[in-house]
């Protein structure tokens, strides 16, 4: 019973040290933004190193953006080939992706069914 008691007070001093440190927050947005600076972007772990080659790649290439759900087996089928092109030493980079995969299999269907015309812009 003791080490419950133990607990407990730790969680509420633990709490209380949280909420003693919210002076310390921005009340707001527009003071969390105006506060913003360097310093706080560097320390993010979320912050990346932008990757300059995607960069160009999705410069150079008009990309839509589109979420659907598919049966399950289809995914597993998608996902094992991902692997299988990942695992061939002669198939590299972009080959290798599900976006890759699913975008010949949709020209390849387009054009089976005559509707695909790729754009050369």
């Amino acid at each position: 019973m003791n080490s419950k008691i133990r607990k407990v007070d730790k969680f509420r001093s633990t709490g209380k040290n949280i909420l003693s440190r919210q002076s310390d927050c921005p009340n707001s947005v527009k003071e969390f933004i105006s506060d913003l600076s360097d310093e706080h972007l560097h320390k993010s772990p979320f912050t990346q190193k932008p990757n300059s080659a995607n960069e160009q790649a999705q410069s150079q290439e008009n990309l839509g953006r589109i979420h659907i759900q598919i049966r399950q087996d289809i995914a597993d089928t998608l996902l094992k080939l991902v692997f299988k092109r990942k695992s061939d030493p002669y198939i590299k980079g972009r080959k290798a992706t599900q976006r890759a995969i699913i975008e010949e299999a949709l020209e390849s269907y387009f054009k089976s069914v005559g509707v695909y015309k790729k754009n050369d812009d």
